[in-house]
């Protein structure tokens, strides 16, 4: 994670607040330097989504999501890496809809960063 990544999200988001945008007010929080957004955090998962496929699906969409947390921050230099399952899928009318638990877990700290169950629209 980059600190021109975060401040890109901020320009983006309008949430400019010293925690992600000023290092040197920043490195004196709890945090002991930026970090990155809660919501970046969630949406650097998006590409591991594109690893999960039903099979006869053509066109997969963002249905929503559940019990999104963040229990512990991403580091601006912090390293992440991201894993998603298929937790069930259920066959609807001209499509399914499927559920997968992603997870994001920083290198620079223990514990994920984010966790998430969200569900995906696929149509064959």
């Amino acid at each position: 994670m980059t600190q021109d990544q975060v401040g890109q999200f901020a320009d983006l988001s309008g949430d400019h607040k010293f925690v992600h945008v000023d290092p040197v007010r920043a490195a004196e929080s709890p945090f002991g330097g930026t970090i990155a957004h809660a919501m970046l955090s969630l949406s650097l998962l998006a590409p591991v989504v594109k690893e999960l496929h039903v099979s006869d699906a053509t066109t997969t969409i963002n249905y929503g999501f559940d019990r999104v947390r963040f229990p512990a921050p991403l580091p601006v230099g912090g390293r992440w890496r991201g894993t998603a399952k298929i937790a069930e899928v259920t066959e609807i009318k001209a499509a399914s809809r499927r559920s997968s638990r992603r997870l994001s877990r920083s290198k620079a700290r223990s514990g994920p960063t984010v966790a998430a169950n969200a569900w995906f629209g696929s149509c064959a």
